[in-house]
């Protein structure tokens, strides 16, 4: 019984059909989320803008394991309020600690000038270009973070 030769070909064709679609579906969770943000990464830098948008005129910034967020020209934006200290709540200095769980920043021991709130914080972040930490269910609010200059 003789096998055509391009039925030979079926398992080449079938294994490189599975590396394409391997490859397409890395690249799409590389593209969206990057490779994950270490937060060596993350200490150190300081928001300097809303995504889409100029300057921040608010001050948002991280050490080695803790954050401030302090009112300054612009109150600190509500998408940030609602999630560190409760919908339609405001203050003017948010500080406490902040640790990288795969694609979520969570901020802990939230204190709102000078008040535990008993909250804490889950937002989404990336590098990609640069650092961008997102809103939950809201992925056009976020903020871009750099090294200061």
């Amino acid at each position: 019984m003789k096998i055509s030769k391009w039925w030979l070909l079926i398992p080449l064709v079938i294994f490189v059909g599975f590396v394409i679609l391997v490859y397409v579906k890395t690249s799409q969770v590389n593209r969206e989320w990057g490779d994950g943000v270490k937060p060596e990464r993350l200490a150190g830098t300081v928001c300097t803008g809303r995504i889409g948008d100029s300057a921040a005129r608010f001050h948002w910034s991280f050490t080695q394991s803790a954050f401030l967020i302090e009112a300054r020209e612009s109150p600190i934006p509500q998408e940030v309020l609602d999630e560190l200290v409760g919908k339609g709540r405001s203050a003017k200095k948010i500080e406490g600690k902040w640790q990288i769980k795969g694609i979520s920043l969570i901020l802990t021991d939230v204190i709102a000038d000078d008040q535990p709130t008993g909250r804490d914080g889950r937002f989404y972040i990336s590098e990609i270009i640069g650092i961008e930490i997102t809103v939950p269910g809201d992925n056009r609010t976020g903020f871009r973070f750099e090294r200061p200059k």
